[in-house]
């Protein structure tokens, strides 16, 4: 089975036939190595450089993904942003699926960052995954051991706030916190955790 690497979409609650695909990447077409400027992917932090994101073939079953190296105890990461001024009116409900490669001793983090510095944040570890909506952050009931691959799925409701998380086949939600986030960019974030570090998605 093919991986769907990332596709963010717009809906109508109730209605996805008038839902919007508003960025979708699986890596495919890329060459292997440093990710460089492939698919308009734009770095963001105060060490490392887009050469320090890799296209690899981590898995058979996986296709080419984007692979994080680990920088030191420092966070940054690539984006792409969102035109969510592009939707069609009504059109208010974010809804995000990827899949991310867990490995040993550190981190999988993902991020839409809002206007006003309001986000979602995704937080995969060794342990209970976090999800932070707005202002509140969530610890989910559920294990996410190193060596896996992760199944993420979300959708966030920005009339009233509602936001629902499924990894794998665990659901949690609705989370009810900040209405009226407005996406602007959609980030995979490399933590160091030690020199193992770093993570594919």
């Amino acid at each position: 089975m093919k991986k769907q690497f990332l596709c963010v979409t717009i809906a109508v609650l109730g209605m996805q036939t008038y839902s919007q695909t508003l960025l979708s990447d699986n890596f495919e077409i890329y060459n292997t190595g440093p990710l460089g400027s492939q698919g308009g992917w734009l770095q963001n932090g105060s060490v490392g450089t887009n050469d320090d994101f890799s296209v690899t073939n981590l898995d058979t079953a996986h296709g080419k993904s984007l692979h994080l190296t680990y920088v030191g105890e420092n966070v940054y990461g690539i984006y792409q942003p969102i035109d969510w001024n592009s939707r069609t009116g009504g059109n208010d409900i974010l809804s995000m699926e990827y899949e991310t490669y867990l490995p040993s001793y550190s981190h999988s983090l993902m991020q839409i960052l809002g206007a006003g510095g309001a986000q979602i944040l995704i937080r995969l570890w060794a342990g209970e995954p976090q999800f932070t909506v707005g202002g509140a952050s969530y610890t989910l009931n559920t294990n996410t051991p190193s060596n896996n691959w992760y199944k993420i799925a979300f959708t966030y409701n920005a009339n009233d706030g509602n936001a629902y998380i499924k990894i794998g086949n665990n659901s949690f939600g609705p989370f009810t916190n900040t209405s009226g986030i407005i996406p602007e960019r959609a980030y995979f974030l490399s933590r160091g955790g030690d020199d193992t570090g770093g993570g594919g998605i």
